[in-house]
């Protein structure tokens, strides 16, 4: 186990005690024995705790319909990577059980894309991709507790390529969709 410290807006600022988990673990031999070391790599604890996004902590006296933004980019490896601006806007804030309740939606839009080294061929083929998504998330916050309550986010991405037939026309082109 670890414990991690979080920041006002959500992002982990600081690992503790990871050593322990370090030490519990065998020294790694083998490419399936490094797999429990990339979890606990402090880059991919950021990561997978860090995903919520809370308004700066001058903006603590939100109302309903209030927004704030972020952008998150994804790396698919060699399909290229696809940025989103991610707009947090809160729908709610609701007495449940003598708790307050905040309920916040996401919502996005592609953001503009930093221009992609070059890679010869490799980079014809991407190019010939159509690439589509949408990526929706939801929060609700107990007030109250200071806790969160249920946090999720939905990323579904396609790739769609139109492959052109032989040169000889011998066949139909190939509809290609990841």
């Amino acid at each position: 186990s670890y414990i991690i410290e979080i920041s006002t807006t959500g992002e982990v600022t600081k690992i503790i005690d990871v050593n322990e988990a370090y030490n519990a673990l065998a020294a790694p031999s083998s490419p399936e024995r490094r797999i429990p070391f990339a979890i606990i790599e402090p880059a991919a604890i950021k990561e997978r705790h860090g995903t919520l996004v809370l308004p700066e902590p001058d903006k603590n006296k939100l109302q309903s319909g209030d927004n704030w933004s972020n952008t998150k980019t994804f790396s698919f490896g060699p399909m290229g990577s696809s940025s989103y601006e991610r707009t947090y806007t809160l729908k709610e804030i609701k007495d449940v059980n003598n708790r307050e309740l905040v309920i916040v939606e996401m919502n996005t839009i592609p953001a503009p894309e930093m221009p992609q080294e070059s890679h010869g061929e490799e980079s014809d083929f991407l190019d010939t991709f159509d690439k589509t998504g949408t990526y929706t998330g939801q929060l609700k916050f107990d007030l109250t507790s200071g806790k969160v309550e249920k946090y999720s986010e939905k990323l579904d991405s396609k790739w769609s390529a139109i492959l052109p037939p032989d040169r000889k026309m011998t066949e139909e082109p190939a509809i290609l969709v990841m």
